[in-house]
């Protein structure tokens, strides 16, 4: 991952992970502009990982 560094390695616990949207922002189908008889759309959405009791996780780093 660009955001992890290469000397380091995440033990994270899958059941204390959750996928979650932000307050207000599920995915939801919202219509563009029509040009002609053109009909367009587009799926906007946000979301990010909940880490549930961040003692259950864990990193090692220095692994050079």
């Amino acid at each position: 991952s660009r955001w992890l560094p290469e000397d380091m390695v995440l033990g994270l616990d899958s059941s204390r992970i959750k996928v979650v949207p932000l307050a207000g922002r599920t995915f939801a189908y919202e219509e563009l502009a029509k040009t002609g008889d053109s009909i367009r759309g587009q799926v906007v959405g946000e979301y990010c990982i909940e880490l549930r009791n961040e003692n259950a996780h864990g990193y090692l780093h220095n692994l050079a």
